[in-house]
């Protein structure tokens, strides 16, 4: 059931909201976020709440529950003033439902950052990520690796400017930050520093580094051979160009790295 209603946090408290994308260093960044005190993950990184289908989390009280050991933990620290939830499924428009909308209608001045990596490594990345879950799922990509038509959904994650679409409003008041993957491994704490002023909170005593995460764990041999064909990439890359081109005019993404 899609969540709805009104959630009311403490005065001085909202959402921040990691939107994904998928496979794009948002545990990394998760991480790090974690360490401000600022900001606080909840017990599962990504949640899901905001989806029409694929949430565990039954209610709004389940969901404000993720908070609580944390905070617990933190019992001699000051309160936090984001509730942080990373869930990439934010940004899986159309197949996740209207995600955005129920954000909107259930948080307050609720704040957004938005991961980005070059789209087609991106889409690599997910097949690996797919490929790793199972056998059958290996077997498949070996079938129909090769048609653009196995990439369907692949491709709707890596379209950015279509997923950002869902968020205008909040583009539009300033709620969103957008940041690239490429950024935040080549200059970390520069591209700390505009979130930390994005949030409007005070940079940590010490800097804090950044790790790289990564969540797919599997013995299976296929995980290594996922590597798209030229002509595969070419395809992806094309079918792509439209969504970056509007990324780069209508955002100010620099995509020229992704060579777009």
């Amino acid at each position: 059931m899609a969540p709805s209603g009104q959630i009311n946090l403490p005065k001085g408290q909202r959402f921040l909201f990691i939107l994904g994308a998928m496979k794009s260093g948002t545990s990394s960044l998760a991480g790090v976020l974690n360490q401000h005190p600022d900001i606080m993950l909840g017990t599962q990184k990504e949640p899901a709440f905001f989806t029409e289908d694929g949430s565990e989390i039954s209610d709004v009280a389940a969901y404000l529950r993720l908070w609580k050991q944390p905070f617990l933990k933190r019992l001699n620290g000051p309160r936090p003033k984001y509730l942080l939830d990373a869930s990439t499924a934010y940004s899986k428009y159309p197949f996740r439902g209207d995600c955005a909308g129920m954000i909107r209608g259930c948080t307050t001045g609720a704040r957004f950052i938005y991961l980005m990596r070059d789209p087609v490594d991106r889409i690599e990345s997910q097949v690996a990520h797919i490929v790793a879950s199972s056998e059958a799922a290996a077997e498949k990509y070996q079938r129909r690796g090769d048609a653009l038509r196995y990439y369907r959904r692949a491709l709707q994650i890596s379209s950015y400017a279509a997923q950002l679409q869902q968020y205008e409003a909040e583009w539009q008041a300033g709620r969103v930050l957008l940041l690239r993957l490429d950024d935040l491994k080549a200059s970390p704490q520069e591209t700390l520093a505009k979130v930390w002023n994005f949030l409007e909170i005070a940079p940590p005593k010490e800097p804090i580094a950044l790790e790289r995460k990564n969540a797919r764990k599997t013995h299976l041999d296929h995980v290594r051979k996922v590597k798209l064909s030229p002509e595969v990439r070419t395809a992806l890359h094309e079918a792509l160009a439209g969504d970056m081109a509007t990324l780069s005019e209508t955002y100010g993404v620099n995509v020229s790295d992704w060579g777009f």
